[in-house]
């Protein structure tokens, strides 16, 4: 030990710069193969390091660790010790040292958590708390049925509530990331508990149940999901918060739930337990729709060739299916016809149109041949059975059920054929393009509609020589008077080659 510190104080004293220069570098007070010599011993007793920091008691491994600091004074000297500074093996060594310290440090911290989580439920805390929950949730019960025979007993509530909520929330902040936790919590309140304190008058006992519930069952492979789509209590709970976030509770957690839900590919099958209920179903399409403006994540893994968003691709393959099988209800709407029951699929394809927006993120929907050709035989019957006039009346425009659906339809097509040359030739041979050439109007019931229709076919025409083709053989075929012109006197005429001028003429009585 006095030899090493011998050779640190070495270092540490100042440098003669007369010493003579050895294999090109300049040599300092200690010479360099005493360094090459002790880089040696790291390597070979790199064990020792490794035991060190990875909380293994070892006192023979004190002089490697002092070679360890020796080592990494002499490397900061990279002008006097090049020979050092410069040796690759022994920078792979310390590299692999690092590296095995680090997953051996993370093997020991999962080993460390998970010692943690069964020891909340080893101790009797978990169920102390649960314990309190449960009995105070009794109390509370029996305060409300007695209250009018002993009208004292009402002095009780308020404060069963106030131990409720507390035990909630402590209990949701251990279910956070703590399997152990979420299980045992999971077989003491599922479903009867959860199920009484969800129906619970205070706002901040069902925000914290849906917590609880959240943290249960927002990944893959949970098994309380499991649990809850497998009874009609389980369906009935998540009915039940779908509910909780509708007007006037509107509860975080619960859409933060639902919104887990939607994250693990259960959108699916809880559409399909909800379609009883058409309140229902809207609800779960605007958070959905609330979930698809958020910024995609992008570090999320590839998965058929495409950047998978938080929400999966699968949701809107479903959707675009439930709009091709529901097709007629939006062409009634668009045609005039009062259907109720249509405007499901009216809100379906607001959402797809800002999904198809993102084609870097679902290409699977964007690339999707059949849905456009859907869609595009959707917009042609609609425009076939109620074509579009450009002197249209322009008094106020009181949304409903038809409205802005064609503007909805012809954003789809602009963005399935951005920069798609096969869906810009699928769309000129269904028709696509004079459809939407006849929509570059205003109309009242679909604001920014010549605006997207321009869009549309600026897209249809991108290096596409057949769609420019139809553009260029376009003639004139007439003049469309304007009433409102009518009345100020002006009236369009063809002048100057065929070109249509405005003159102004007398007004006619």
């Amino acid at each position: 030990m006095k030899s090493t510190l011998n050779i640190s104080s070495g270092i540490n004293a100042e440098y003669g710069g007369n010493k003579k220069q050895l294999f090109g570098e300049l040599e300092s007070a200690v010479p360099v193969n005493t360094f090459l010599y002790l880089a040696k011993l790291f390597a070979r007793n790199k064990q020792h390091i490794i035991d060190l920091a990875t909380g293994v008691d070892l006192p023979e491994g004190a002089v490697t660790v002092r070679i360890l600091h020796i080592l990494a004074n002499v490397t900061g000297l990279w002008e006097h010790y090049t020979r050092i500074t410069h040796n690759t093996p022994f920078l792979e060594c310390v590299v692999k040292v690092l590296n095995e310290i680090n997953s051996q440090h993370k093997q020991w911290y999962q080993r460390r958590v998970r010692g943690n989580q069964f020891l909340q439920v080893k101790t009797g805390l978990l169920d102390s708390i649960l314990d309190t929950i449960c009995f105070y949730n009794d109390v509370g019960e029996k305060c409300h049925r007695v209250k009018h025979t002993h009208p004292y007993a009402l002095t009780y509530t308020p404060l069963c509530i106030e131990v409720i909520r507390a035990g909630l929330q402590v209990t949701a902040n251990l279910c956070v990331g703590n399997h152990a936790v979420q299980g045992a919590v999971w077989a003491r309140l599922y479903p009867k508990m959860f199920t009484v304190l969800l129906k619970s008058i205070d706002k901040q006992v069902k925000n914290y149940v849906s917590c609880i519930m959240f943290h249960c069952t927002a990944w893959n492979g949970s098994q309380a999901l499991q649990d809850m789509w497998m009874s009609e209590a389980g369906v009935s709970l998540i009915r039940t918060c779908l509910m909780l976030c509708e007007q006037p509770h509107c509860l975080e957690w619960s859409q933060l739930f639902i919104e887990g839900l939607i994250c693990v590919e259960q959108f699916i099958p809880l559409y399909e337990k909800c379609t009883d209920d058409n309140r229902l179903i809207f609800t779960l399409l605007e958070i959905l729709s609330e979930k698809i403006r958020s910024s995609p994540i992008g570090n999320k893994k590839q998965l058929f060739g495409e950047l998978e968003s938080a929400v999966p691709v699968n949701t809107f393959l479903y959707l675009a299916k439930l709009f091709a099988r529901n097709k007629q209800h939006i062409i009634d709407l668009a045609t005039g016809v009062d259907l109720p029951e249509g405007a499901v699929t009216v809100r379906i394809l607001h959402i797809l149109a800002n999904v198809t927006g993102l084609w870097e993120h679902y290409t699977r929907i964007t690339h999707n041949t059949p849905f456009l050709e859907c869609v595009v035989k959707v917009l042609n019957e609609i425009n076939s059975q109620q074509p579009i006039k450009f002197d249209q009346p322009k008094e106020e425009v009181t949304p409903d059920g038809s409205f802005a659906i064609r503007r909805e339809i012809i954003r789809i097509i602009t963005n399935m054929s951005c920069n798609n040359k096969a869906h810009q030739d699928k769309v000129r041979v269904l028709g696509g393009v004079h459809t939407i050439l006849n929509h570059c109007v205003v109309d009242k019931q679909n604001p920014y509609l010549p605006q997207w229709s321009i869009v549309a076919i600026r897209m249809l025409t991108d290096n596409n020589q057949e769609n420019q083709d139809i553009i260029r053989s376009l003639q004139s075929t007439g003049i469309v008077q304007d009433k409102e012109m009518e009345k100020l006197g002006i009236e369009v005429l063809k002048m100057d080659g065929d070109k249509p001028r405005a003159a102004a003429v007398h007004p006619t009585d």
